[in-house]
């Protein structure tokens, strides 16, 4: 027979199975439009070692309603911020690092909606617990609930987008996302009852709860990057007629991913002739981003488009996520004497690799041919944090 499991951990294994089976009705989807920005991004040059880039300045975007969600994640959340209250599940729940940039994006959405936010992420170190800062401090300050998990199983529930996920457009009534939550493992009980994991409430229904994955990689962050793709196109229109003399062809639309969301519906919506979307993955290798590309895909209508995938492997670059190392501490001085601030993070990785490929023409055309333009997508929040990570390595004076 099955092993009983106290009635608390029941309440607590729906919340942790997060079934995200809420969903917007049509008529919250249809006016899922990216009109809660302030205005679109500006589009500046800047010059690095000689060659001339186009810098699409998202980190400088910032929406107007209470949540304030700026850059990329201002994109991504755009459609579930503009959901009215009254339509607003009660939880919003997700998971991921925890000093992650989405982290703090979705719990200043729930602040602003007025709604406990429940985070699963892997085991916090001790540190950090000790001593919060950074995106995780502020967080939590916003009311944020942390539900660590062991690395296995954090493994086992997150490790991968499973390829039957929704397909809204398709059928509405199928779950958000499908994390295999399922089956409570003893251990999440054990935690409730020894008091590791607080916060949960009582009564919690599965439909109670609006999942948004990691980074934000689902089906809603569609419309936000899709308002991206128009400006793109309108500024590529207009900067062409400006440059016809210079014989200007073609555009190559760079930019950092991790889940790989914003560059997979980027290329979606950005059909313009003789411009191609380059993602640069930042987290995972290669083959682990395409596999993000082909899940997010296939839950969200596959269409079938992809980024071309620009990998730093290939240029002889190995960057483990998140490691502080000299060399992208200069990258990132770099382009901050260039006049650039950027996170530190994904920015210098994404710059590296694109400047080694210019200069050994991995890129593509001739310069004189082809304009390149990297899509800042912000994080400037997590600097702080970062700039400690170095003076911890013994990579920056204390």
């Amino acid at each position: 027979s099955a092993m009983a499991i106290p009635r608390r951990s029941r309440l607590v294994a729906s919340a942790v199975a997060f079934a995200a089976s809420w969903r917007p009705s049509f008529t919250i989807l249809r006016s899922m439009r990216c009109d809660s920005t302030a205005s679109e991004s500006r589009i500046e040059e800047v010059e690095v070692r000689g060659r001339r880039i186009y810098v699409k300045r998202d980190d400088l975007l910032v929406t107007s309603g209470a949540a304030e969600l700026s850059g990329n994640k201002a994109r991504k959340l755009s459609g579930l911020a503009q959901i009215p209250g009254p339509d607003f599940p009660p939880y919003i729940g997700s998971h991921g690092g925890s000093q992650s940039n989405a982290m703090l994006a979705i719990a200043k959405l729930a602040k602003a909606k007025r709604r406990p936010f429940l985070y699963f992420t892997k085991p916090i170190p001790k540190a950090l617990r000790s001593n919060p800062q950074g995106n995780f401090q502020t967080a939590l300050e916003l009311g944020m609930t942390v539900i660590p998990l062991t690395s296995h199983e954090y493994d086992m529930y997150f490790g991968e987008i499973p390829s039957d996920a929704s397909q809204p457009p398709l059928d509405p009534t199928r779950p958000e996302t499908a994390p295999r939550l399922d089956k409570v493992l003893p251990d999440i009980s054990q935690k409730i009852q020894g008091g590791e994991i607080l916060g949960i409430p009582e009564g919690l229904r599965p439909r109670d709860v609006l999942w948004v994955p990691q980074g934000g990689a689902c089906w809603l962050a569609e419309s936000g990057v899709a308002g991206l793709a128009e400006e793109i196109s309108r500024w590529w229109s207009e900067h062409k007629r400006k440059e016809d003399e210079r014989n200007t062809t073609s555009l190559r639309v760079v930019l950092p991913s991790g889940t790989g969301t914003t560059a997979l519906f980027l290329a979606r919506h950005l059909r313009a002739p003789g411009v191609e979307v380059v993602a640069i993955p930042c987290v995972g290798g290669a083959e682990y981003l395409r596999k993000q590309f082909e899940s997010l895909d296939s839950s969200s209508g596959s269409v079938g488009i992809f980024p071309k995938v620009l990998d730093p492997l290939e240029l002889g670059l190995r960057r483990r996520f998140a490691e502080p190392t000299k060399e992208l501490l200069e990258m990132w001085r770099e382009l901050k004497d260039a006049g650039l601030d950027v996170d530190m993070v994904y920015a210098p990785v994404a710059w590296e690799a694109l400047l080694k490929a210019l200069e050994s023409n991995n890129a593509g055309k001739e310069a004189t041919q082809e304009e390149i333009l990297y899509v800042h997508t912000g994080g400037l929040e997590g600097v702080p944090s970062m700039l400690n990570r170095y003076r911890f390595r013994g990579l920056l004076a204390r």
